[in-house]
């Protein structure tokens, strides 16, 4: 594999001549890449991701090697947690082809061989007519879903590993942020760090800000980006304010119906506003927190 030293030589060289105006590391360093000859797997910023998780990769190192067949796995997590980068990798290592569906698709839809990533496995209908194909031994079936509760229990036994893949800590994630940003300081990498709620996707939309605005301008990107130091985005502010409004505990599709969204993207959104104690959840419903309500007070007093 080209390492990332020789990527970085051509990224020198190319900025040497002028080739870049703004633009992030990574997209150097896949220009670069495929500069030389290799199409890259993953970026940087995506194998920290990896480093991040060193209990997955732990798991599933047995199954890297070409002599055993990767198993039909379960990977959970968030939305942004990198599931889709942690199945490409898979492939890479094991040197095998990788496609990526969308659930539901029939047993046609999937290749004879390879990797296969199944996204939002949980949405599969008739999931038992995948079971001859889970059994062939020439397709592994990664299933990536936020939702595995609603697996059905047949389809979910028929994945021999499950896959946990966690939030960051604010230490991976600053290093990540100078993945992604090659002149942010060690200050501002943990600013972005900490609004990223470990989350790499929120932080990779950070850092693209940030490439366009002022690499170290902390303040005008989180409020370009409109989310808070401590990592909520305007979905978790307007949970709190509908919540507030309310007063009172609120089911699941009430508050989907008046956020105007689904209720898989509010579920996602609320378990940060659980963990920072700013919503409760309760047996009729959800309810705004003292601390709650005293945090929105402090968003809104700016």
């Amino acid at each position: 594999m080209t390492s990332y030293d020789e990527a970085d030589r051509v990224i020198a060289a190319a900025e040497e001549d002028g080739f870049f105006d703004i633009v992030t590391s990574v997209d150097a360093y896949q220009w670069a890449r495929r500069s030389l000859g290799v199409e890259p797997t993953v970026s940087p910023s995506q194998e920290i991701e990896l480093f991040g998780q060193e209990a997955v990769v732990k798991q599933i190192t047995p199954f890297l090697n070409r002599d055993v067949q990767f198993p039909n796995t379960l990977i959970l997590g968030e939305p942004g947690m990198g599931k889709t980068h942690l199945a490409r990798w898979i492939a890479g290592e094991r040197g095998e082809s990788f496609e990526e569906l969308m659930a539901p698709v029939a047993p046609e839809d999937i290749p004879g061989f390879g990797i296969v990533l199944l996204d939002e496995v949980h949405r599969q209908t008739r999931p038992e007519s995948l079971f001859p194909t889970m059994e062939s031994d020439r397709v592994t079936i990664l299933g990536a879903t936020t939702r595995p509760e609603k697996l059905e229990p047949a389809f979910a036994s028929r994945f021999f590993l499950k896959l946990y893949l966690t939030r960051h800590s604010n230490e991976a994630m600053a290093e990540m942020a100078k993945w992604l940003l090659r002149d942010v300081t060690d200050e501002t990498a943990e600013i972005f760090a900490s609004a990223s709620a470990g989350n790499p996707r929120q932080l990779e939309r950070i850092a693209a800000v940030a490439a366009q605005i002022g690499v170290n301008d902390a303040e005008a990107v989180l409020s370009t980006v409109q989310i808070t130091a401590d990592g909520l985005t305007d979905i978790h502010l307007r949970m709190l304010r509908t919540l507030r409004k309310g007063n009172r505990p609120m089911g699941l599709s009430t508050l989907a119906v008046m956020l105007y969204l689904d209720e898989d993207t509010v579920k996602q959104h609320e378990r940060l506003l659980v963990e920072f104690d700013l919503v409760e959840l309760r047996p009729n419903g959800r309810l705004i927190t003292k601390t709650g309500r005293q945090y929105l007070t402090v968003v809104e007093q700016g």
